[in-house]
């Protein structure tokens, strides 16, 4: 497998520690975060950070993963021991601390935010942050109150993360989506289908994972090569140029067509 060729052992690992309010990563046996090709010293950006969220403390994931302007993985933080407040609160210190002196517009923060339990607390703590670089959907929640504003934030994924996951296959395969984490094709062979729903499933176990990591992984290079407002596509060429990544015409394919109309803008 092409994720298993690519893969890295990581530059810098062990456990996040934000109680100072700054990311700081303490040497540990058992690692929560992991950090490839240079960064934050050597800024490869603009970054696309993609979460899976997980259910809270002790159980599925709650899952980061990182893209440079060429598609290389160079961030993943995963972790069970957070809610989801807490969780977003590190996100953001993390997006902040990957762009450095470029700003929040240097990281843009993506979920999956379909209706989820988890999705309105953790957008919640991202806007209490003051966070300016969080994706928004066409797509409008139902308005419950006089004067709201229609808004959607995150990705709305309507099929379970199939287009998500064979998008990442492809990417993986044709080398756009470098993949530098072991957990990535772990997670990729336990990937089945439900021959009744055609939803992804994946082994009950904890052990073994909910393909959240992949999710995510899948989540950000999705956002990437689909970024579409010409504010982006223009934030993109000039921090494209600045990158130390391998030179590509259209590192993100905002030329191409997009893969599956499942996973909405």
């Amino acid at each position: 497998m092409a994720a298993t060729e690519s893969g890295k052992e990581p530059e810098t690992q062990g456990t996040l520690d934000t109680t100072t309010g700054k990311v700081k990563i303490l040497p540990t046996l058992k690692s929560d975060i992991k950090l490839w090709a240079g960064v934050p010293k050597k800024y490869r950006g603009p970054y696309t950070l993609f979460c899976d969220l997980g259910q809270g403390v002790g159980a599925a994931f709650s899952v980061a993963e990182v893209v440079d302007s060429g598609g290389e993985q160079v961030l993943e933080y995963g972790t069970n021991t957070l809610d989801i407040t807490a969780f977003a609160h590190n996100v953001v210190l993390l997006a902040r601390w990957l762009a450095g002196d470029e700003g929040d517009g240097a990281v843009l923060i993506d979920f999956e935010g379909g209706g989820g339990q988890q999705a309105k607390p953790f957008a919640a703590e991202l806007e209490r942050m003051g966070y300016g670089n969080i994706h928004r959907s066409d797509v409008k929640h139902v308005l419950t109150r006089v004067g709201e504003v229609s808004r959607y934030f995150g990705t709305c994924n309507r099929d379970g993360g199939m287009a998500n996951f064979r998008e990442l296959e492809r990417a993986i395969m044709a080398m756009d989506c470098v993949v530098r984490s072991a957990q990535i094709p772990n997670e990729m062979r336990l990937f089945g289908r439900d021959q009744d729903t055609g939803q992804p499933t994946y082994p009950i176990g904890r052990r073994d994972g909910h393909g959240d990591y992949m999710q995510a992984l899948a989540g950000a290079w999705w956002r990437a090569r689909t970024m579409s407002s010409p504010e982006n596509r223009v934030q993109l060429e000039n921090a494209t140029k600045r990158a130390t990544s391998r030179p590509q015409a259209d590192p993100w394919g905002v030329t191409r067509e997009l893969w599956s109309n499942n996973w909405v803008n």
